[in-house]
């Protein structure tokens, strides 16, 4: 079992795994808390084929490189995961495959019934009990006060499942997985049915769906209003009497992606609070 000594060690392409080791007899390795950093696509053929055709699967053959993590660096797992896949785009969201936390939301999903993908490779088998991360990184996202997070989903949403980018900020706070469950399936139903409304419309009525999906997603949530055509028709008026008087000259692409805008539209659709209005900044 190769140790790791220097980052030049870990830079090769093939099956690898970590974990720590020890050594037993001389052909025999006790190994714990073993996880796959690269052959993603090796072990998700496996699967499809065992699905298929469990016993073609045990006569099948496959090498597996596993490199022990005693006394190496802390980011080493990180950084073996990206040397080993090169030969791949390696997307941002991929090393969650690493992270203890998705580990343990997988498992608390699956307490109650749920099937949570958050590895390359992996496929919700049913939506009706099954969710990726990414859908749950945009319900975190969409559904919480912070307009900030709700402008990211739009502006860009891959940014939601990068370790060095929004996602600490979404994951930071302890989650239920029952209610974020819960949430998700608030959350598609609220999308579809925007997406649904807006391929309905013509012109800038439809421009303000799409461009402003996100938004409108986020004021059905907080509102907790159904997402009816109706409800929908009647946030979209609102919406659309707003941009016309503050924004008319403001392109509705860049209107959405911008928090400060996002903020005062959000007083103007929603029953009034207490406080004043935040002042138009343009």
């Amino acid at each position: 079992m190769p140790r790791v000594s220097t980052y030049s060690a870990v830079q090769f392409c093939g099956a690898t795994s970590v974990g720590l080791g020890e050594q037993r007899e001389s052909s025999y390795w006790r190994v714990s808390n073993l996880k796959i950093v690269n052959g993603a696509q090796t072990t998700g053929s496996i699967a499809k084929v065992y699905a298929k055709n469990a016993k073609a699967v045990a006569n099948a053959y496959v090498q597996l490189k596993v490199i022990s993590l005693e006394n190496a660096p802390v980011d080493i797992a990180h950084r073996i995961t990206t040397a080993t896949n090169t030969q791949n785009r390696v997307e941002a969201k991929d090393f969650l495959a690493l992270e203890p936390l998705q580990d343990g939301l997988a498992e608390g999903f699956r307490k109650v019934g749920v099937q949570y993908c958050f590895r390359r490779g992996e496929r919700v088998l049913d939506v009706q009990n099954g969710l990726e991360v990414h859908e749950h990184a945009m319900t975190l996202a969409i559904s919480g006060e912070s307009m900030a997070n709700v402008v990211m989903a739009k502006r860009n949403a891959g940014s939601l499942t990068d370790r060095d980018g929004h996602y600490p900020k979404l994951f930071a706070q302890e989650i239920d997985v029952k209610t974020a469950w819960y949430s998700v399936k608030r959350w598609r139903a609220a999308a579809s049915a925007v997406e649904s409304f807006g391929n309905a419309l013509h012109g800038r009525d439809a421009q303000i769906a799409v461009h402003g999906n996100r938004f409108m997603e986020h004021i059905l949530l907080r509102q907790d209003a159904s997402p009816t055509v109706e409800n929908i028709q009647t946030l979209h008026d609102k919406l659309k009497i707003v941009l016309d008087e503050l924004f008319s000259d403001s392109y509705l692409a860049v209107v959405f992606k911008n928090a400060k805008k996002c903020e005062i539209l959000r007083t103007r659709v929603e029953p009034p609070k207490s406080g004043t209005e935040p002042q138009v900044s343009c």
